[in-house]
């Protein structure tokens, strides 16, 4: 059993590509997005994934979080196997495992304040008391670093490290 929050191991993941033909006739050919990638985070560990475009950053927070499966490898969160579970099993793990667009600006709905942004996930996840998801809100703003006025600006009122 790992002693880690999240491990990664010797993950790979490739991409179908389709030359002139099209993809009904088209020879298959991959290109290989992921090669051999292992890594690992422990419970209150900030880690940064960095890479020049193209190197697999995306794809591999895709493969962790279920959005694409992993061609090989293994990825463990609190010891569990994600690689192989179906949608129905994954759904679980939707409050805990979520990925950070590179573009969060474009992510984030521009009409929208941040406080009812961060609220609307807490909703989601069966938070109905409204009192209790603003505090909620602002608590996890003074965590980041942010004041309580951040929970009334929207998305473009930020800088690109505080989005």
């Amino acid at each position: 059993m790992s002693t880690h929050l999240l491990e990664v191991k010797n993950l790979k993941k490739t991409y179908p590509i389709y030359r002139t033909m099209g993809k009904l006739f088209a020879p298959k050919e991959y290109m290989c997005a992921v090669d051999n990638m292992s890594f690992y985070i422990d419970e209150g560990e900030t880690y940064g994934l960095v890479g020049e475009s193209g190197c697999g950053k995306s794809t591999t927070g895709r493969a962790i979080v279920g959005l694409n499966k992993a061609d090989g490898g293994s990825i463990l969160y609190g010891g569990k196997e994600l690689c192989g579970l179906s949608e129905r099993e994954f759904r679980f793990l939707r409050g805990e495992l979520q990925m950070v667009f590179q573009d969060t600006v474009s992510a984030l709905n521009p009409r929208k304040r941040i406080g009812e942004i961060l609220e609307e996930t807490l909703k989601i996840h069966g938070m109905e008391d409204a009192a209790k998801r603003r505090e909620q809100v602002l608590i996890t703003l003074q965590r980041v670093g942010l004041s309580e006025e951040h929970y009334f600006r929207y998305a473009h009122e930020l800088s690109g490290g505080q989005v």
